[in-house]
């Protein structure tokens, strides 16, 4: 779905032109290949009128060739008190370009940006989906917003997915002559058009005839190789408060602004803080008790209204309340952390697991979405969520890791940046215990353990309903046929933190009987089994965003009246992706499996897939290594 909303890092849309028919056949072939949808026109036009004030008129029109490509028909215009719809209209064409039906704002469903017991905002879209049962057809959008607040320009991107072709796109910006427009661009080597006119200067982008994009194995996030401009101004305002962001120090400032005095406690909540840490001597014990005391007492809800969207309410009021958003919870963990002496940093950040490069340190921009704590110790610097009351103190996963962040100090802004996850950091350990029937059955304890991002994969399975973690744990553990029995949990809340699990699991008919010999499956868990597929004349790099180590160590406890008759040989393999070692030990009647796969994170040249993909199976033929044991 497109939204269109006034903030840098979503997509606007743009510019009005005469009216025409959209005949699929006008579409040049090479772009319908492999599509699903193509783009015909997306002209965005965007004029400055002041530091608080500006228009954007958006002219979108999109062909859907199949029910995939639908998605690219859908529309959802935001506005709020700083955004107000000036004109809304659209038609829609048949696969010859003939009108099948006008739209007109009244077509629109109009509904709260965000729905639900936990959010409350000023923000509302208007929303717009076709449903259409018969394809090809064409969608054609129009209009216009008109905007009071400013906090940062739309981006134009005017590729936005990999399976849709583009036949044209421009950007144009209309501003002063004495304003000073920055802009970066990102995949995109032209510079743009620019003019000058009864004191006005134009700024246009443009980009023809873009085909889909193929979609390959192990490629980079299209968002890192799509064309991206950034745009921004130095000077702003936004809910009648100015600032500037130049540089990240006077960005910093303008957010100094909205926070200061808003750390204010009272008294009862100082003294209850103060009594929970008073025989405490670590700093960090300190910050971690009272990190705990603050999930204990509170619970998100979105507050998005005005200039709250980017303003904490008073630490006062959310002790009150007991509940608030990022911004509030963050102020008031930083209220508190100041109680008992503890020095704590309100903190900017672009969460999300696709966020890690979406603040450009060259490009001072309003390129945040959230708000968490930044607390130093001497040489270790703690981060912590506010706005989970699961989450463990100093536990960032892939919300937050790795990005650059700006972090709010009495000078202004700071960028900083958040630590990643090593591939040391992501493991997930296995110890499990196989008792194997003369039969071929078997039943098997799974002990694991789970730390840095592989911690929060199993968290997230940890937290569901009993039903919904028997399912999850289903799917997770990838054994084949078995008959899932008790499932328990017991989590370390420290740094790192870390999630043990414990599985009893029957599998029937795990060994297979062939005369006098039993065929046994070494590889219980973790098992590769489908290969990559090939790719002729690859254009995108290979790549892994993190590293991780998966170890597993099985104890198979071999049946009576069988001895072991042949044993596979060890395996160690090498490659610039990782490295991958298994192999099995007897000792008596135990036979013990272990496999270590590591994998590397990092950019790799298109012309080593083929590597990769020989690397891929020949770990999944060493995953297929049995022991062989023979009656005695």
């Amino acid at each position: 779905m497109k939204t269109a909303r006034f903030y840098l890092w979503l997509m606007a849309l743009v510019l009005v032109s005469p009216a025409r028919g959209y005949n699929v056949t006008d579409i040049p072939g090479p772009l319908k290949e492999n599509a699903d949808a193509v783009i015909r026109l997306d002209r965005k036009e965007f004029t400055f009128l002041s530091a608080g004030s500006a228009t954007l008129t958006v002219k979108y029109v999109v062909t859907v060739l199949n029910e995939k490509g639908e998605e690219e028909a859908e529309m959802a215009i935001q506005y709020d008190k700083e955004i107000k719809i000036a004109s809304l209209e659209g038609v829609i064409y048949s696969e010859s370009g003939a009108v099948t039906k006008r739209l007109t704002i009244k077509d629109f469903v109009d509904r709260a940006l965000i729905t639900g017991l936990a959010d409350y905002s000023d923000s509302r879209v208007k929303v717009y989906g076709v449903g259409a049962t018969k394809y090809p057809f064409t969608i054609e959008y129009s209009y216009r917003l008109n905007f009071t607040g400013l906090i940062g320009f739309p981006s134009w991107v005017p590729v936005t997915e990999p399976n849709v072709s583009l036949e044209r796109s421009e950007y144009v910006v209309h501003a002063p002559v004495d304003f000073p427009l920055r802009y970066k661009a990102y995949n995109y080597s032209q510079e743009p058009s620019r003019s000058e006119e009864k004191g006005i200067t134009t700024w246009s982008w443009s980009m023809d005839n873009v085909r889909t994009a193929k979609t390959e194995p192990f490629s980079p996030p299209f968002r890192e190789v799509a064309p991206l401009v950034l745009i921004a101004p130095d000077d702003f305002m936004y809910g009648k408060v100015s600032g500037s962001m130049a540089n990240w120090e006077e960005f910093g400032n303008w957010s100094k602004g909205l926070i200061a005095d808003r750390d204010d406690l009272p008294a009862e909540a100082i003294t209850e803080v103060k009594a929970l840490v008073e025989n405490i001597s670590d700093p960090k014990e300190k910050a971690r008790k009272v990190y705990e005391y603050m999930q204990h007492r509170t619970r998100y809800v979105s507050i998005q209204f005005g200039i709250g969207g980017f303003q904490p309410f008073p630490a006062s009021e959310t002790h009150e309340l007991g509940y608030g958003d990022c911004k509030a919870l963050t102020m008031y963990t930083h209220a508190l952390m100041k109680a008992v002496g503890v020095e704590s940093y309100y903190t900017l950040i672009y969460a999300g697991s696709n966020g890690r490069n979406k603040t450009d340190p060259s490009f001072p921009s309003s390129a945040f979405n959230h708000v968490f704590l930044c607390m130093p110790f001497g040489s270790d610097t703690v981060f912590t969520e506010c706005t989970s009351q699961q989450v463990p103190f100093g536990h960032m996963g892939d919300f937050t890791c790795d990005r650059y962040a700006l972090m709010i100090t009495e000078n202004g802004g700071k960028l900083i940046h958040t630590p990643g996850y090593s591939e040391t950091d992501n493991q997930a350990c296995s110890w499990t215990q196989v008792e194997v029937a003369a039969d071929g059955n078997a039943t098997a304890d799974l002990r694991m353990k789970f730390t840095g991002l592989k911690y929060d994969d199993r968290l997230s399975v940890w937290l569901r309903s009993p039903d919904e973690q028997r399912k999850a744990m289903i799917k997770a553990l990838g054994i084949g046929k078995f008959d899932l029995g008790a499932i328990s949990y017991e989590e370390d809340r420290g740094i790192p933190a870390s999630l043990s699990e414990k599985v009893a699991v029957t599998l029937p008919r795990y060994a297979a009987l062939t005369g006098t010999r039993m065929f046994l499956p070494l590889n219980l868990e973790n098992k590769l089994s489908s290969s990559l597929p090939s790719v002729a004349d690859r254009k995108t790099e290979v790549y892994f965003e993190d590293g991780f180590t998966l170890i597993d160590t099985v104890t198979y406890h071999l049946p009576a009246g069988y001895k072991v008759e042949a044993k596979p040989e060890s395996v160690n393999l090498e490659s610039r992706f990782g490295t991958y070692e298994a192999g099995v030990t007897i000792d008596g009647e135990t036979a013990i499996y272990t496999r270590k796969r590591i994998v590397h994170a990092g950019h790799f040249p298109a012309d080593t897939y083929p590597e990769l993909v020989g690397f891929y199976d020949s770990m999944i033929k060493a995953d297929k290594m049995s022991l062989v044991l023979v009656k005695i």
